[in-house]
């Protein structure tokens, strides 16, 4: 089965040159290959998965970006915009509305002056001590 298997060729564009793959390279290859679309319908999915794909890429750079200025020095005026940036990306389900909630929730503790941007590293080392507990009698 395998002398069969070895036999098959397959010729792709890879980076705009001819690769040729036979059946035990396909399977790492698999996840960089994209099939073209042959119904109008799987056609026109495409064009819109690329839009999407493009405009999705472009909220989550924008809330990297806000998010980064934000930890920078976070303020009440930039927290307005922070949460704009979320609301839409929960809106249009790039990310999880819990996600997002979570996130509001932290940006804003920051603001308050609840919870420190960063931690430094000597509040992480510390832990609780732990106090012996006299011995039951039975």
């Amino acid at each position: 089965m395998t002398e069969a298997a070895d036999k098959i060729l397959v010729c792709v564009l890879f980076n705009n040159k001819k690769v040729f793959l036979n059946s035990l390279t396909i399977g790492s290859f698999s996840s960089i290959l994209q099939y073209m679309p042959i119904t109008r319908s799987a056609k026109k999915k495409l064009r819109q998965d690329k839009k999407r794909q493009t405009y999705n890429l472009l909220v989550k750079k924008t809330l990297k970006d806000t998010i980064k200025l934000f930890k920078k020095k976070p303020s009440p005026n930039l927290l307005p915009k922070l949460f704009r940036t979320l609301d839409m990306a929960s809106k249009k389900k790039i990310f999880h509305p819990n996600k997002v909630a979570r996130l509001k929730s932290k940006f804003s503790k920051m603001v308050s002056g609840k919870t420190p941007v960063t931690k430094s590293p000597a509040e992480t080392v510390k832990t609780a001590k732990r106090t012996k507990t006299a011995k039951k009698s039975s």
